[in-house]
């Protein structure tokens, strides 16, 4: 009888460990990067997480960590089988933020910082913001410009950095058809000159160039399917682009379900990452051919 008390405590134990694994394996996160996350020293995460230890968190860590992947206490300790916090079950699920049109795109950098080194799938609905030249974004978020340029551009280098500058995996997807548009100076792309239509496809060249393999991008064709643009942030959230808003789904499954189609996207891509550079090339082929007609 003496020993139930304490076989209590290393049950308990045993699952708290289990349980904050798991959730840090869905996260997409290194052990360091998720103690950041939770606001915790990752040595005090590692004794934590120690198969040795018998020893559960104070209530403040524990908080901590449950509020770091939107879980309940109850059930990192094992006492409920009801994952997520009751009093934010809908919100933990999905919930819908606004979408001001700016080239910023405040959520996007939000959720890319709040999973840093996390691997980012997007589908995009034209060339990636990755990309885009000054030229290109004044032409498409000439609002934005107009009111405060300087602005403008800060927001546009910090969301290039998330795509560009680091080292995190980048997957971009989107049609092929929104390339050729450009090229041609089609859609949205109507009004930009030869010149800059053909300066916008160097910078693809050069940028791409620059971080493949852990940049790559997958060009589909909307007469085979179609897709709404969203973007995988890891494993631990989903953004749908609406228009107006995001639709940001942190569910595992739905996560999934959206990872899931990603990769039928990218089976269904009739330009593979390998293939896109002479893609690239044939374009700005096509530009210069027309401008000299």
């Amino acid at each position: 009888m003496t020993d139930s008390p304490r076989r209590s405590r290393q049950t308990t134990s045993d699952l708290f460990r289990t349980r904050t694994k798991e959730i840090i394996a869905r996260s997409g996160l290194s052990h360091a990067e998720f103690a950041r996350r939770a606001g915790l020293n990752n040595s005090t995460l590692a004794q934590l997480l120690s198969s040795d230890s018998t020893r559960l968190p104070r209530s403040e860590t524990l908080i901590a960590l449950a509020n770091a992947c939107r879980v309940s206490v109850d059930w990192l300790l094992g006492l409920s089988q009801q994952e997520e916090m009751s009093a934010e079950l809908v919100e933990s699920v999905m919930r819908i933020e606004p979408y001001e049109r700016d080239p910023m795109d405040h959520v996007f950098l939000r959720l890319a910082r709040a999973n840093a080194g996390a691997h980012i799938r997007q589908v995009s609905l034209n060339i990636g913001g990755a990309f885009k030249t000054e030229t290109i974004l004044r032409h498409e978020y000439r609002h934005a410009f107009r009111d405060d340029p300087r602005r403008a551009m800060q927001f546009v280098n910090e969301r290039q950095s998330v795509l560009v500058d680091s080292e995190r995996p980048v997957e971009l997807c989107s049609s092929i058809q929104s390339y050729h548009e450009l090229a041609l100076g089609q859609g949205l792309w109507r009004g930009l000159s030869a010149q800059h239509r053909l300066e916008q496809l160097d910078r693809i060249e050069t940028r791409y160039d620059e971080r493949y393999p852990t940049l790559k991008v997958y060009l589909f064709d909307l007469f085979e399917t179609y897709s709404i643009p969203f973007s995988l942030f890891g494993v631990s959230v989903a953004a749908l682009f609406l228009g107006p808003s995001y639709l940001l789904l942190n569910a595992p499954q739905h996560v999934r379900a959206l990872s899931r189609r990603f990769d039928e996207l990218i089976r269904l891509a009739v330009i593979q990452p390998d293939e896109f550079p002479n893609f690239i090339q044939a374009l700005k082929a096509e530009v210069q051919s027309c401008a000299q007609e």
